[in-house]
């Protein structure tokens, strides 16, 4: 797939059920990495240059992801971690 968004517009991806919406998205967001080929976010490869491309993308996923039972802090703490946000910059952020 062959696909170039221009920077500050708006764009929606609409296709059927089972068409990979979801596994595009997730390797846009640096959640999983591309099984062939390679993808860019902001002139990032979201593989070579994962932590460059999550500071210029914002990502809410459908489903929750949060963990009701423990602070909003603590969820975020969590995340930094499995991000590999050294510890040093977590407070910061």
């Amino acid at each position: 797939m062959d696909l170039e968004v221009e920077w500050g517009t708006a764009f929606a991806l609409l296709r059927p059920n089972g068409a990979g919406k979801t596994t595009l998205i997730r390797i846009l967001s640096t959640q999983i990495p591309p099984s062939g080929g390679s993808a860019y976010i902001g002139g990032y490869n979201v593989t070579d240059d994962a932590n460059k491309a999550r500071k210029i993308i914002g990502y809410v996923p459908q489903e929750i992801s949060v963990w009701t039972d423990i602070t909003a802090y603590d969820n975020l703490l969590i995340y930094s971690k499995i991000y590999g946000i050294p510890s040093s910059e977590r407070k910061e952020k």
